[in-house]
């Protein structure tokens, strides 16, 4: 039967060029979907600037009125001075019950979205096996003289499930931060 299919080296042509095709689309369906969760990793990052912006207009609305003179005479710069800095916020008797509940709210949640942010933004994300759907970050953590690595493995829905608690969180302080600040009527 080989010896009568090697006759027709036009089949055989056929078939690899057949073959070719089937690994070339299949390539390409693997590289775009790569290129679609390091896309949402993207996302993430612009989202979270936004949120770092409005948490640092409102900083920068408090710091003069008693910030500069009661908390630090510094504006915080890093996103851990930043919470230290909403969370004092919060005790000044001039934004009320709800105000201090609002404000130690932020900090909460943006302190858990943090997490997130700086594990995939600091951290090294691959994708675990070309046909697969999950990823993995890897990030190291240091503590005094030691340091781990600390592994996450995560689908494309878990990253989707992040990205949209960041947007939920930026459009639920943002007219809240804006209406506080003045930004807004």
């Amino acid at each position: 039967m080989r010896k009568f299919l090697r006759r027709f080296g036009w089949v055989r042509y056929c078939i690899l060029q057949h073959i070719t095709k089937v690994r070339k689309e299949a390539a390409m369906t693997r590289w775009e979907y790569r290129r679609s969760m390091l896309s949402l990793i993207g996302q993430v990052t612009i989202t979270w600037a936004g949120i770092e912006s409005m948490i640092d207009a409102l900083v920068i609305w408090y710091h003069p009125i008693k910030g500069q003179s009661e908390i630090s005479a510094q504006l915080p710069v890093n996103f851990g001075n930043k919470m230290d800095y909403v969370n004092k916020m919060s005790r000044d008797p001039g934004f009320g019950a709800d105000g201090k509940r609002d404000l130690l709210a932020l900090r909460d949640e943006a302190k858990r979205l943090n997490v997130w942010r700086k594990t995939l933004l600091h951290g090294v994300v691959f994708h675990r096996h070309f046909m697969g759907t999950e990823w993995e970050v890897q990030i190291r953590r240091f503590s005094g003289a030691t340091s781990t690595t600390d592994r996450y493995i995560f689908d494309d829905a878990a990253m989707r499930d992040i990205l949209t608690k960041m947007s939920d969180f930026s459009h639920a302080i943002s007219p809240w931060i804006a209406r506080i600040t003045g930004l807004t009527p």
